[in-house]
């Protein structure tokens, strides 16, 4: 976090409101003793006036800086809220953009592997170069924690950065929406010239018309739609007895629109608004939805890389034992071991092998799917790197309630929150399909002012004392006869409003089901981790009295070696059930804080900031 300072007040993010009108009320002083031009003034030819402006002026910022202080900006650290984190996270995503990443070197293979290089500052730390040979060079290893791996994926990954950008589309339906309201600015010109024939000299010969007319219309939240224009006509014509022939007729008008059934009031024309805002929620959600079940399968494969090392290890011990047990059966071809014996130990040792490569192919697969979720641009999927973990499976169980898991299910779940929201929005369909219903009776209301001159000045000076004022009121009413259409768009969003409740209720019992096992499945994995120990302890110390009974024993027989090889098994077995039981249970934790709508919180993750 960065921290500034100010006086003695340290500069937290929440209280940068503070620090702005605090620094506006020091600039404001500072303009204040810079009024007076010089020292006399300053002291003794200060007028009264001007104390009580720079004293009232003074209190004033003083006590918008302390209001700010005592209402907007607490003394403690304030925790930023959840949806606030997730919609700054989210934006910051948007801002970037898809992933940039190396273009590919080859015109004739447009597919080339650097497409899958990542070009950028990596959130992880520098390889390192082991003394280790590859066929490929030196073995280049990189150490990740699981804080890193998910911080990496929830700022590279492709999946998060697709769907951080239906928020962002989503909130550019909130200001299409809101700029209904907006002021429109329209106007007009157009200048006519006519000459046609006449048979009198009543009628006219030759005119010229010019018209010039600009205003402003806006629509109000009540429904209603209002304008005021400027409107001037110069026109001249060529009848004998007119007078003037040349005039200016300049014209102010006032015209207004106000729906007083369906289409009114502020709630209805609102709504547009409203189920935007409702729309960018939901979207907002599915990214958290999405982050989190990122944070999940990025933990779970994490713990399934750490299982899969885990086992190779455990598979190379178990063919360290193979070995020696193979070694000491042919040094013992000349006492008591016959070819029967040496074939018995071969095959355990050639079937040992077999399981390592098994899991050897297992740990680069898993590798693989951590780094294709990581994205980072330290590493790729070309990349011939040894991934080493530096965190550790947690071993202990904190109390958990149940009541207090299925209370935060259902009230931070993300997909249940989304529900919600429908609901919301369909409430909102419904009230506005059930004012449509109604019959349309609009209020009209017109009122203008009009002068006429052969002068342009003289016609305009005449607007404020003219007696030519016009107005009109009106009502006009429109009913729909059998009204079909409305009332099936009612009963439709009747409908959908009932579907979005059940649909609602129906994931709701999912979810808590969701929340009930995966809670057992964390108590079930967690007192497995103790038994799975016991067991591993039992088969090694199997294995070591089998061992000690090996130096005393006269002569080696065919079924002592294979309860010695299915004793080394045993140990093997144990092992791997130990580490399953480790992993399952910290994987299920993670699906778990999910299920709760918390695993964007659960690592303590530092989100990605919007540049400014």
């Amino acid at each position: 976090m960065t921290l500034g300072f100010v006086g003695k007040l340290r500069r937290w993010p929440e209280s940068e409101q503070f620090f702005r009108l605090a620094k506006t009320a020091k600039q404001a002083m500072f303009v204040l003793s810079s009024m007076q031009p010089d020292a006399a003034r300053r002291k003794k030819g200060r007028s009264k006036t001007d104390r009580v402006f720079r004293h009232s002026l003074g209190s004033v910022c003083l006590l918008a800086c302390v209001s700010a202080l005592l209402v907007g900006c607490p003394r403690h650290h304030r925790l930023e809220t959840l949806q606030e984190a997730t919609r700054r996270y989210q934006e910051a995503i948007a801002q970037q953009g898809p992933q940039t990443r190396l273009a590919p070197t080859d015109a004739n293979d447009p597919e080339g592997l650097d497409v899958l290089r990542a070009v950028g500052t990596s959130q992880l730390g520098p390889l390192e170069i082991s003394s280790e040979e590859s066929p490929s060079g030196p073995v280049k290893t990189q150490h990740i924690s699981l804080a890193q791996a998910i911080a990496a994926t929830l700022a590279n990954s492709p999946q998060i950065r697709e769907v951080s950008f239906d928020p962002a589309i989503a909130e550019q339906e909130v200001i299409r929406s809101e700029a209904d309201f907006d002021w429109t600015l329209f106007g007009r010109a157009n200048v006519d010239e006519t000459n046609r024939p006449t048979s009198t000299i009543s009628e006219i010969n030759r005119s010229e018309v010019a018209l010039f007319e600009s205003g402003l219309r806006k629509k109000t939240e009540w429904g209603g739609e209002w304008s005021t224009s400027y409107l001037l006509t110069n026109s001249w014509d060529d009848l004998f007895n007119r007078t003037p022939s040349r005039r200016f007729e300049p014209v102010i008008a006032f015209q207004l629109r106000q729906p007083l059934l369906r289409d009114a009031w502020k709630r209805v024309n609102l709504a547009g608004i409203d189920i935007a805002k409702l729309g960018h929620s939901v979207a907002l959600l599915d990214f958290q939805s999405r982050a989190e079940e990122l944070v999940t399968e990025v933990t779970a494969t994490y713990w399934q890389l750490y299982q899969a090392q885990q086992d190779l290890e455990t598979f190379k011990q178990l063919l360290a034992r193979a070995t020696q047990t193979l070694e000491k059966v042919v040094g013992r071809r000349d006492i008591d071991a016959t070819d029967v014996q040496i074939r018995q130990a071969q095959v355990s040792v050639n079937i040992r092998q077999a399981l390592i490569v098994q899991a050897d192919k297992r740990v680069m697969d898993a590798q693989d799917n951590l780094v294709r979720l990581m994205a980072d641009s330290g590493m790729s999927l070309v990349d011939d790197i040894r991934v080493e973990l530096t965190s550790r499976p947690k071993e202990t169980l904190n109390v958990i309630n149940a009541d207090d898991v299925l209370r935060r299910a259902l009230q931070r779940n993300p997909i249940l929150r989304q529900g919600r929201a429908r609901i919301e929005i369909a409430e909102i369909n419904l009230m506005l399909a059930n004012r449509q219903k109604m019959p349309r009776l609009d209020l009209v209301a017109s009122a203008s002012t009009q002068t006429l001159d052969r002068e342009f000045g003289a016609a305009h000076d005449l607007l404020e004392h003219t007696l030519h004022k016009s107005f009109g009121i009106g009502l006009v009413l429109e009913v729909p006869l059998g009204n079909r259409v409305r009332k099936a768009e009612l009963q439709s969003r009747k409908f959908e409003r009932q579907k979005a409740v059940a649909t609602l209720q129906a994931t709701t019992d999912q979810v808590a089901a969701q929340a009930r096992e995966r809670l057992r499945g964390v108590h079930t994995n967690f007192a497995e981790i103790a038994i799975q120990q016991q067991a591993a302890e039992a088969a090694l110390a199997h294995l070591l009295a089998l061992e000690e009974t090996e130096q005393v024993r006269e002569r080696l027989t065919p079924e002592f070696l294979l309860v010695k090889l299915q004793a080394q098994d045993g140990v093997a077995d144990a092992a791997r059930a130990t580490t399953q039981a480790l992993v399952q249970y910290n994987i299920a934790l993670a699906q778990l804080v999910q299920t709760t709508g918390g695993a964007l919180v659960l690592h303590e993750v530092h989100l990605p900031v919007a540049p400014n």
